[in-house]
């Protein structure tokens, strides 16, 4: 993959600006993340049809009753994507994103909820389609996330 020096070098610039705003406000910014997770839960589930609300999903992650029944699958969708959020926040300085951290997270996230697909990438005849978007063949998987883990180093 080549990327053009003009946009690898506002890559590194925009880079190095984010670096030096975020200098010093590290507490704040993880305050803010942690009030987020609900609702980047609740968005990312949304995307995937889920039918929980934002109150339901922040009321399942603080573990209180919902006035209605949901689906023990949504529950643990919502419980394992808030864990991964937090997991990645805490490991993110520590962990190199690699092939099999990748892996980690989706084992978690889909831990409970499909043991048989949970922790590897997609293999011959495993299609994804959300709604009029098909993903990538999952030949295709691997390589484009290694390109991806490649395009991290410039």
């Amino acid at each position: 993959m080549t990327i053009a020096a003009p946009t690898r070098i506002r890559i590194k610039s925009l880079h190095q600006q984010y670096a030096s705003l975020k200098s010093g406000k590290e507490s704040l910014l993880n305050l803010i993340d942690e009030a987020e997770v609900a609702e980047n839960v609740y968005n990312s589930n949304a995307i995937e049809n889920s039918t929980l609300s934002l109150s339901e999903t922040e009321k399942i992650l603080l573990e209180m009753e919902l006035s209605r029944n949901v689906s023990v699958r949504e529950v643990f969708e919502a419980k394992n994507l808030a864990r991964v959020m937090v997991y990645k926040r805490n490991k993110v300085k520590t962990e190199p994103l690699t092939a099999d951290f990748i892996k980690l997270l989706h084992n978690m996230l889909l831990g409970g909820i499909d043991d048989s697909i949970a922790g590897r990438f997609r293999q011959n005849n495993e299609y994804v389609r959300v709604g009029a978007h098909i993903a990538p063949p999952p030949e295709h998987v691997e390589p484009m996330i290694n390109k991806i883990l490649w395009f991290k180093i410039l």
